[in-house]
């Protein structure tokens, strides 16, 4: 599986200073909405933005980590070359003169070309998730998610549908995968994970824990388990939960789930205030709870979790 990581600093400045390093770099600049950015290194990874607003004027840096360094390399082979490439691009400024404000750990999951489809139709019916709001993205073919006060963005789409939206880039590699993303939005997310001070020490804890960060969301939000159709997920439960009152409390969830188009209204309609040993009893039995739609043609599609391993 694939993993990749993009990390996004900011650092506000003032009016003399933002238009000296404007006019040092306009040959580079292209006009976007609220300013410019800079191109000029994105074959390494790098992004240069530019607001230029009235009130405040803001520098951003956006780094793709596997187009700047390969995907064996450690935090430290990172940073040095990031520093470099921002001193080399400021003159006057280095990493840590930036504060880190976004943070992204994404994993691509090879499901295949055929199945893309299906997974993405069988996990929007998760619905609605605690925290989180249903959201859609022009061009992403998938199921996305806008955190309502956590500042945490997740998505999972159709890689290939979306490169060909936005790029000529026709290349088969893309075929077949689920890039899944968690994106931590604001400060205040990525303290939850480094209680650093400076940039360059909260750059190499998030990288050590990337998969943490993304772990932590994805479970909050994909159930475990294999995905059948109805009447089979039924069998299934009835053949390998012995205790009648687990086995009925599953069975209504369900059959809940359809109906309330959502794991979490489901779960709150059933009422059970031993929801969370319900859903382990379903990850036991290497079964999730949200089936497959009858209109679908497929039968089972194998967990998520299973391209984890």
């Amino acid at each position: 599986m694939y993993f990749n990581r993009i990390f996004e600093f900011t650092k506000v400045i003032d009016t003399d200073k933002f238009n000296k390093i404007i006019n040092s770099v306009y040959r580079n600049l292209e006009e976007v909405e609220d300013g410019y950015a800079d191109y000029s290194v994105s074959s390494k990874g790098i992004t240069f933005l530019y607001r230029d607003s009235q009130y405040r004027k803001k520098i951003t840096v956006i780094v793709n980590a596997a187009l700047l360094v390969d995907c064996n390399s450690d935090a430290d082979v990172f940073l040095v070359k990031l520093n470099k490439c921002c001193c080399s691009y400021f003159k006057r400024y280095a990493l840590d003169d930036f504060t880190l404000m976004g943070f992204t750990a994404i994993a691509d999951i090879n499901v295949g070309r055929d199945k893309v489809g299906d997974y993405i139709a069988i996990l929007k019916r998760i619905g609605k998730v605690k925290g989180f709001t249903p959201k859609d993205y022009d061009g992403i073919k998938g199921f996305c998610l806008d955190g309502n006060s956590n500042n945490t963005l997740f998505k999972i789409y159709d890689l290939e549908h979306c490169v060909r939206k936005y790029t000529d880039n026709s290349s088969k590699c893309f075929s077949g995968i689920l890039r899944t993303e968690v994106k931590l939005t604001k400060a205040k997310a990525i303290g939850k994970y480094t209680d650093s001070e400076s940039t360059t020490c909260k750059i190499a804890e998030l990288w050590k824990k990337s998969q943490e960060v993304f772990m932590d969301t994805f479970v909050k939000i994909v159930p475990f388990g294999d995905f059948y159709k109805k009447d089979a997920a039924v069998e299934i439960i009835c053949k390998n939960v012995t205790d009648l009152k687990s086995q009925r409390q599953m069975l209504w969830l369900v059959e809940l789930i359809p109906a309330k188009k959502s794991l979490l209204l489901a779960q709150k309609a059933l009422g059970y205030r031993k929801i969370k040993c319900i859903m382990e009893l379903f990850a036991e039995i290497n079964l999730s709870p949200v089936t497959i739609s009858k209109r679908c043609s497929v039968k089972w599609l194998e967990g998520v979790y299973s391209f984890f391993v």
